[in-house]
């Protein structure tokens, strides 16, 4: 008797993550188009820079609308990569408590207000 053992492909890790239309995300003081995001990790495109797994990139900030970028901070590491169609997953290895709480509110449709953009 064959089980099958995982998720379906419709429910693979998209009950956690939120789909960023119109988003940016600055990882290396450049801007990519975000994909999507969890408290864990993102998905950006037009990344075109040779990334291995494990390579570790510095997450400034997080650009959602036309207030200030949400200034993060982060270290992330690569999961995924693709230079022939320009993709790049990674996950938050080091983050803090603030960084956390912008990124709940981002991920949960909440407004981050703009005098908690900026890390002080």
């Amino acid at each position: 008797m064959s089980k099958l053992i995982g998720f379906s492909e419709e429910n693979n890790r998209r009950d956690l993550r939120r789909l960023m239309k119109g988003a940016g995300i600055v990882v290396g003081g450049e801007t990519y188009d975000l994909v999507d995001l969890s408290i864990r990790g993102f998905l950006c495109s037009g990344y075109r820079e040779q990334a291995l797994h494990g390579d570790q990139l510095m997450v400034g900030s997080i650009i959602v609308d036309d207030g200030p970028p949400i200034e993060l901070g982060a270290d992330a590491s690569v999961v995924r990569f693709s230079l022939a169609r320009q993709y790049m997953a990674a996950v938050f290895t080091d983050i803090s408590s603030r960084t956390f709480s912008m990124l709940e509110k981002i991920t949960m449709g909440r407004t981050v207000p703009e005098n908690q953009r900026r890390i002080l």
